[in-house]
């Protein structure tokens, strides 16, 4: 390859050249890809490494993109149910001070009933 003819380069290309450096290449992107991937990826990823070249070239041509979109999923998901969960926080807070609120009014209530009725005791007396 370093002299830079059509005979290097076919023996690059026929001679087996090309596919080593490009499996070196797949376990880099694949080693990358477990480094800073999610879950889905990061699992594919060190599965593909310690498997056989079919299996590495699947996963850098199509299964890392499917595992990312797999991520992607959960991701949406956690965010979905994050929110659910804040949305009944905010809820259960504000029944909580609507109770607080009830309670506080029947003990104004209970104490001005107490108040009437100590009222109409001493009108009738």
């Amino acid at each position: 390859m370093r002299t830079n003819t059509a005979p290097a380069l076919e023996g690059f290309v026929t001679g087996g050249g090309f596919e080593r450096a490009r499996q070196v290449d797949q376990i880099r992107e694949a080693y990358a890809l477990a480094d800073s991937g999610g879950p889905e990826v990061k699992a594919a990823a060190q599965a593909a490494v310690v498997g056989d070249r079919a299996m590495l070239n699947d996963f850098i041509m199509v299964g890392q993109y499917v595992r990312q979109g797999l991520d992607d999923q959960r991701a949406a998901h956690d965010a979905q149910i994050a929110g659910m969960l804040q949305s009944g926080r905010r809820v259960a807070d504000s029944a909580s001070a609507m109770a607080a609120d009830a309670r506080a009014a029947h003990y104004r209530a209970v104490g001005s009933a107490a108040r009437a009725a100590e009222f109409a005791a001493e009108a009738r007396g």
